[in-house]
């Protein structure tokens, strides 16, 4: 059984256009949807990896971007 099994087929289709707009949309900034794993830091890593091309590491084996987004988040959020 997935996910979708108990979701009435007329949400489905507009969860389905939708995504589809949010796709189009992405491509005009030049950013696409990647699957992110699920860690806790996920948001931090995805932007990470839309900013600066990697979720884990930079293109040039740096510490991963995601640690300094997460403290520039939480700074804000606390002041």
């Amino acid at each position: 059984m997935n996910s979708f099994s108990v979701i009435p087929s007329p949400i489905i289709a507009k969860l389905k256009k939708t995504d589809g707009e949010l796709r189009a949309s992405l491509r005009h900034c030049n950013l696409i949807v990647k699957e992110m794993g699920a860690d806790g830091n996920c948001l931090f890593r995805s932007i990470s990896d839309q900013l600066y091309g990697s979720d884990y590491q930079s293109n040039l084996g740096c510490e991963d971007f995601h640690l300094e987004i997460r403290a520039l988040c939480l700074d804000y959020v606390q002041h």
